[in-house]
């Protein structure tokens, strides 16, 4: 995500000015448990302001910040992601060092895994009882016992590492510099079973985001001062770069995202972008316009294929979350809170 960029925005602009929203009642909490769809805000860098808004579909209701509601506290400094399994929230808190899980149902907190010593980024599931978390600082992935929130192993890997996907036994990681680091521009494929990396396949650039269709990895990477944005398709049999895609000059795509059916690939880029995966050229206009806004979260819903888009505004005040249908008719706008980055679907 785009956080790290923002932090030096932030240092300026919140210091003269800092948005305050009256908490709902804990009576508001809601007791739904039809489906839902889960909203990380990660806030500002070291105000400790990350919060967690619940959206429900089929009622076009959200409540907001559900997770200071329920627990009489706040969750930490910069959410980074989260991802829903058995019915639990598991919620990476970048900047405070943990992963907070939390009963789906009631919004309780159930327990807190701390990392000591680290700058969590994203989580995997491999079971129930064991899972991979990358890494902004620490040049190493964790990998944890999330059942009981122990550590299992650490994995060496130099540099900032990312977004996760997994193919069969093999895990597929972007990796790339840290800040003020060396650069690094890869894709780590790790053996789930013995946490050993199993190759480093070279990316063009460095990596912000990647999606999986089928037996393919498909990876972002973003332009430098010697080279465009390209989209690369890496065959996971393989594990070798079969297609590569360039961007013209001056394009920013981010937020690789792939749909229900797994057969169309979405991306941000002053608009959201939609091309189906086996084509030949890049789409040549946005499928939804971006309409001068600063555009910071893409994802799909599973269950339905619309599409979820935020904005970030000034990186001060509420969001704004636009929700869309699959042909790109606008659903809904509503208001969500501070740097909305994340959407994941229960």
């Amino acid at each position: 995500m785009k956080y790290i960029f923002s932090i030096v925005v932030l240092f300026s602009i919140a210091t003269l000015w800092t948005s305050c929203e009256k908490m709902p009642d804990k009576s508001e909490l809601p007791n739904s448990v039809a489906k839902k769809v889960w909203i990380v805000n990660e806030g500002n860098f070291q105000f400790g302001n990350s919060s967690l808004d619940v959206y429900f579909p089929d009622s076009q209701t959200v409540f907001k910040n559900v997770y200071e509601t329920a627990n009489n506290k706040k969750m930490g400094d910069v959410a980074q992601t989260a991802v829903v399994r058995d019915k639990q929230l598991f919620t990476v808190v970048n900047n405070s060092a943990k992963i907070v899980v939390v009963n789906t149902d009631n919004y309780k907190e159930l327990y807190t895994i701390s990392l000591t010593g680290s700058s969590p980024r994203y989580l995997h599931f491999v079971s129930a009882n064991k899972a991979f978390v990358t890494e902004l600082y620490a040049n190493k992935i964790w990998v944890i016992n999330p059942a009981i929130g122990t550590l299992l192993d650490t994995i060496s890997a130099q540099g900032w590492t990312e977004q996760m996907a997994q193919i069969d036994n093999n895990i597929f990681i972007t990796q790339r510099a840290r800040l003020n680091g060396t650069y690094v521009a890869n894709l780590l494929v790790i053996d789930a079973s013995t946490n050993k990396i199993l190759q480093t396949i070279s990316l063009p650039s460095e990596p912000n985001s990647l999606a999986q269709i089928g037996k393919y990895i498909y990876v972002m990477c973003e332009h430098s001062s010697t080279s465009n944005a390209k989209l690369v398709c890496v065959d996971a049999t393989t594990k070798s770069v079969v297609k590569t895609w360039e961007f013209m000059n001056g394009s920013s795509p981010f937020a690789l995202r792939s749909n229900a059916g797994k057969n169309e690939l979405y991306w941000l880029n002053n608009g959201v972008f939609r091309m189906i995966a086996d084509v030949g050229a890049l789409p040549a206009s946005a499928f939804i316009s971006g309409n001068n806004r600063n555009l910071y979260a893409l994802n799909i819903n599973p269950l339905s294929d619309e599409i979820y888009v935020s904005d970030a505004v000034d990186y001060v005040q509420s969001s704004s979350v636009f929700r869309y249908k699959a042909n790109g008719d606008l659903i809904q706008t509503f208001k969500t809170g501070i740097i909305t980055n994340s959407f994941i679907f229960e």
